[in-house]
């Protein structure tokens, strides 16, 4: 009966009923690192739209090449991370 908003409340919302209680675990360690995990997924999807706005929807004579490129840097540093420190969390994920 009312509105959800914010990716997060969004997604918890979803594996709620979805019937992934196991999305996001009641052990905290690995709770916490679910969520680490998800926070990092929010940033990647905030500098991707960052970087959009930029190349796309600023007038050339705005636009900051040092900027956008620290954005798409932000992305790749992500991406790294997710794909070394979270690779077990997110095999567990695709394999549910």
């Amino acid at each position: 009966g009312h509105a959800l908003y914010d990716s997060r409340v969004i997604c918890e919302y979803l594996a709620h009923h979805g019937g992934r209680a196991d999305f996001f675990p009641d052990e905290p360690v690995k709770r916490f690192r679910i969520l680490t995990l998800q926070a990092l997924a929010q940033g990647v999807c905030d500098a991707g739209i960052l970087f959009r706005y930029e190349n796309f929807a600023r007038p050339k004579e705005f636009k900051w090449q040092a900027w956008s490129d620290r954005q798409l840097s932000r992305i790749a540093a992500s991406l790294d991370e997710m794909e070394g420190a979270f690779e077990n969390e997110l095999s567990e994920l695709n394999a549910g």
